[in-house]
């Protein structure tokens, strides 16, 4: 993609993933969870705030860099250092801390990943 179409994209991926991943984030709330079940409530909450980081992420990544590589390091990045803060707040004695939740917080974002990255082929699949 060269001139006008690669502008085009940029600017639509910097309207979009702000408001995707505000969107996602608004929509979840915490559940409440007695025992630490790997099938959980709150699980899918980590799962699903996650992936809308680390797809955020993602299309905030592509605009900046034509190949994936570092747009999906990036976002692996913040995701994962996300939720490794959020364990360690919980750690603190601010919540329940769980290697479970932190697990699920890594398969979010390697979801989130995935479905960005096969958005980016579709949209612009000559890229490295």
């Amino acid at each position: 993609m060269y001139g006008s179409q690669q502008l085009k994209h940029r600017h639509l991926a910097r309207v979009w993933a702000p408001a995707v991943f505000f969107g996602c984030v608004g929509f979840a709330r915490p559940a409440a969870a007695t025992e630490d079940s790997w099938w959980g409530c709150d699980k899918s909450l980590h799962f699903f705030a996650s992936a809308a980081i680390a797809g955020g992420t993602y299309a905030l990544g592509a605009t900046q860099w034509d190949s994936r590589l570092p747009a999906a390091g990036l976002a692996l990045g913040v995701t994962i250092t996300v939720g490794a803060s959020k364990e360690a707040w919980d750690a603190a004695d601010h919540g329940d801390a769980s290697w479970k939740d932190f697990a699920w917080d890594v398969v979010g974002a390697i979801a989130g990943i995935g479905l960005s990255s096969l958005i980016d082929t579709a949209v612009r699949p000559e890229s490295r």
